[in-house]
């Protein structure tokens, strides 16, 4: 729909451990813009302090351990002048082998302090916690894809933020939230 966003430049630190897997440490730029179709700066998200490490399995094909933790997340709509923030975010996961090329674990997110304002209505809110837990489970193939079988298997038009999350964590079979405050 002509809109896009400029991520930058992702500082991944990658070392080999045993068997499939990969140690991962992670860095997002900051600012992440999304723009307009004529260009315009429209939305802008600003991540004050963050560190994020896991482990990778090539076999499976994402993420098998996250723990990752991001704090002063800031969330602006530069058009209609309404911001989050959100103090402290937490995401951490876990999965396992219960059988031959079976994985099946958890996953939690823990938001602490959202704040949110709308300049439309002038409104002014807090949320101390929500917290969000999931079951995750995946099938890890026999062998690796090829680069051409990643690059032809089907996609979506866009994408969207389960499949996002599938793909690099494994799928959320039913989410739990808790919201305090």
């Amino acid at each position: 729909k002509g809109i896009r966003s400029e991520i930058g430049m992702v500082a991944i630190n990658a070392t080999p451990d045993a068997g499939n897997d990969w140690k991962i440490s992670i860095a997002l730029p900051t600012p992440i813009s999304g723009f307009k179709p004529n260009g315009a700066e429209a939305f802008r998200t600003d991540i004050g302090t963050q560190t994020a490490t896991g482990v990778w399995n090539e076999k499976l094909g994402h993420f098998t351990s996250v723990n990752a933790n991001l704090g002063n997340v800031q969330l602006n709509d530069l058009i209609k002048q309404s911001t989050a923030t959100v103090n402290g975010l937490t995401f951490t996961s876990n999965l396992t082998e219960k059988d031959p090329e079976a994985y099946t674990g958890s996953a939690n997110v823990i938001l602490s302090n959202v704040s949110l304002y709308s300049a439309d209505t002038q409104f002014k809110g807090t949320i101390p916690t929500i917290a969000l837990k999931t079951n995750l489970a995946d099938r890890a193939m026999k062998t690796p894809m090829t680069k051409e079988q990643v690059k032809n298997r089907p996609q979506n038009k866009y994408p969207d933020g389960y499949n996002i999350f599938a793909f690099l964590f494994g799928a959320p079979e039913r989410v739990v939230g808790t919201i305090t405050g």
